[in-house]
């Protein structure tokens, strides 16, 4: 329902209440995002996907952070807990600063590697391949650049570029903007247990696929949660 953007990604994001927009009609897909936001939004992730609520890391005392909301806090608390965030300084977070792609790939690898798929199983990581495109992420650190190469290999990033070969890169100390953002995450959450509220009835497999085709349904409750119980009425079996 925005009106700047159609993007179904940004559906896909708002549907799951990762995302609220920056009115209740715009969400401003140029935009950049700061740190503060970003927390939120991969916090928000945690429901749909069933990400324990506190991980074992122990949270740095980030003295920057006091006069954030309270859900804020709780956001990034959680987030450090699982070390997906790490913060700018053993004792900063830095709420305002900009996130670029860089710490986004960051972000989203490591929360694919407390995440679950459908099955229940770890996300399938492919960093060993080595495929990848980009000349320009050899100067970020090695676990960055990993990530990178992690999400490539598994669809989250935009994948092979065709352009040419000046132009092959994955811009990593660029701002991301909302719309990449949004984009990434839908991505991952395709590799995820994260299913919309109501019943769902899917194929595992491709239409395409020789053999008996597996099917995956699934019944979540209104917050996206896994609904333990339910009853099919007489009237609905047909």
């Amino acid at each position: 329902g925005f009106s700047d953007t159609t993007a179904t990604d940004v559906d896909c994001i708002k549907m799951f209440g990762i995302t609220q927009g920056t009115t209740a009609t715009t969400y401003e897909p140029d935009g950049t995002i700061p740190r503060w936001q970003m927390a939120l939004f991969i916090h928000r992730m945690f429901t749909p996907t069933g990400v324990l609520a506190a991980g074992a890391v122990a949270v740095p005392a980030f003295t920057d952070t006091a006069d954030l909301s309270a859900e804020i806090q709780a956001a990034i608390t959680a987030l450090a807990s699982h070390g997906i965030t790490l913060g700018t300084s053993a004792t900063t977070f830095g709420p305002n600063d900009n996130v670029t792609r860089e710490q986004m790939a960051l972000f989203l690898d490591r929360f694919s590697i407390i995440a679950k798929d459908h099955a229940g199983a770890a996300i399938t990581r492919n960093v060993a391949s080595g495929a990848y495109n980009y000349t320009d992420i050899a100067s970020t650190g090695f676990e960055a650049m990993e990530s990178i190469i992690n999400l490539f290999n598994i669809g989250v990033t935009e994948g092979y570029v065709t352009a040419a070969a000046a132009s092959r890169s994955y811009r990593p100390s660029d701002n991301i903007t909302r719309a990449e953002m949004a984009s990434m995450i839908t991505r991952l959450l395709g590799h995820s247990n994260a299913r919309p509220a109501g019943v769902s009835i899917q194929p595992v497999t491709s239409t395409a696929a020789l053999g008996s085709e597996a099917t995956l349904i699934s019944v979540r409750n209104a917050d996206f949660t896994p609904c333990t119980e339910h009853r099919i009425l007489a009237s609905q079996r047909r």
